[in-house]
């Protein structure tokens, strides 16, 4: 199922890529942030496996942080808070759309029922 898919999935690349090919197709004249799609594609590129900020160590014993010796946290922090800001966002307005869906399926399948009853 598409759930067990992404549950199971921890390339943020293709994660924000799916979102965003669905997004797209519920909101097309409102495209996804560009900032938010490279934060996240750049936050993969540090950790492709989801392991890096779990872990000090690789299984072979290496650092998992190796390349730069120095972050900026208050600059991570910021764009971090930014992603999960849009996605929470993101999140109400799918969540909003099942909603009214729903609301309107319950409507349709009860005027379809008043049809087959002769109403």
């Amino acid at each position: 199922s598409v759930k067990e898919e992404i549950n199971n999935e921890h390339n943020l690349s293709k994660l924000i890529q799916w979102l965003t090919e669905r997004l797209s197709i519920v909101e097309p004249e409102d495209p996804f942030d560009k900032k938010i799609i490279k934060t996240i594609n750049q936050l993969h590129s540090v950790d492709p496996n989801g392991q890096t900020f779990r872990y000090p160590f690789r299984q072979n014993g290496s650092l998992t942080l190796q390349k730069q010796k120095h972050y900026d946290i208050e600059i991570i922090r910021r764009r971090m808070e930014d992603v999960y800001f849009y996605l929470g966002g993101a999140d109400s307005f799918l969540g909003n759309n099942i909603d009214l869906a729903t609301e309107w399926l319950a409507e349709l399948n009860s005027s379809l029922s008043d049809l087959d009853n002769g109403y």
